[in-house]
């Protein structure tokens, strides 16, 4: 399954580059997996999460989860990312094809967001594809 997340979590990656080359951004990959996914020419510093649609879920169906837990050494628990590296969060909801690029000031100490992309009471809904934030 880690594989599967692997390869979701990369196109996110490049799913959103994409959308910031487009829009007119100058936009970095890093090499390296440490927090920092992309980093604009402005110095602005992103991490990508990305989530397929949670149908199981009984409090959010149809929405989305996306897990702010930091990857560690099999056996050791996982811990709450700081995001001390980190100025937005940019949460691309697969199946909408929506973004939601939240500072992370608002999402620090979390260990996952819910978020359903069609809901006005949601506390994420100014953030959505609200790409001039950057």
């Amino acid at each position: 399954m880690r594989g599967n997340n692997l390869a979701l979590g990369k196109a996110g990656e490049l799913r959103v580059a994409s959308e910031l080359l487009l829009r007119g951004y100058e936009v970095f990959l890093t090499i390296t997996d440490t927090g920092v996914d992309l980093i604009l020419g402005n110095g602005k510093r992103l991490q990508v999460k990305t989530a397929r649609v949670n149908r199981l879920s009984k409090t959010n169906p149809n929405g989305y989860v996306f897990s702010l837990k930091a990857w560690c050494k099999e056996g050791t628990p996982r811990k709450v990312q700081q995001f001390t590296d980190v100025d937005y969060l940019i949460c691309w909801a697969v199946e909408d094809n929506a973004f939601f690029i939240i500072p992370t000031s608002y999402i620090r100490g979390k260990y996952a967001i819910n978020i359903h992309p069609d809901s006005k009471k949601s506390q994420f809904v100014a953030f959505k594809n609200n790409w001039e934030i950057l």
